[in-house]
């Protein structure tokens, strides 16, 4: 963890896996991969170094990966990871429809 501007953190992880990368671009798989986004409080969420996170925050635009306060940070357990899986394959309301045939 590195101290950032104002009050927020920079903190560096390495991932585990990822279930949904959403604007992240991460490598294909994610395992072993570092990936450094920034915190606006340094007091949440409150992780512990060596510890294993379950973390859902946001992609901004000239910031990259942040994770606000409001996010989602639980510990990590295994036996979450096919839930998990089933909830990744899940499209999100927010995301377009593409059309069969179609390219993007």
């Amino acid at each position: 963890m590195v101290r950032g501007p104002g009050e927020g953190l920079t903190v560096t992880v390495s991932l585990i896996g990822a279930y949904k990368t959403g604007g992240l671009d991460l490598p294909s798989p994610p395992t072993d991969t570092s990936l450094k986004f920034y915190v606006p409080c340094k007091q949440c969420p409150p992780m512990k170094k060596g510890a294993s996170y379950l973390l859902m925050g946001q992609v901004e635009e000239n910031r990259g990966p942040i994770l606000p306060p409001e996010s989602f940070v639980v510990l990590y357990r295994p036996n979450q990871d096919q839930i998990l899986t089933n909830l990744s394959k899940r499209r999100c309301p927010s995301q377009p429809v593409l059309a069969a045939g179609s390219q993007a």
